[in-house]
């Protein structure tokens, strides 16, 4: 079974992957996936609360 060539869903970069199962092309590109991908579950679980609260001035 050769490697193919796959497109990288963050960067958009072609790279080689060793297995099926790689999806992106570094550590860097896995880690702003999953960091994406945490956030829009903290939307969908919370929907009215989308960034920092905002502290009201004295």
């Amino acid at each position: 079974m050769g490697k193919s060539k796959v497109i990288c869903p963050i960067c958009n970069k072609e790279f080689e992957r060793a297995t099926a199962k790689k999806k992106y092309c570094g550590t860097e590109c896995q880690r702003l996936a999953n960091i994406k991908h945490t956030r829009e579950k903290q939307k969908m679980r919370h929907p009215g609360k989308i960034g920092r609260p905002v502290k009201k001035r004295q």
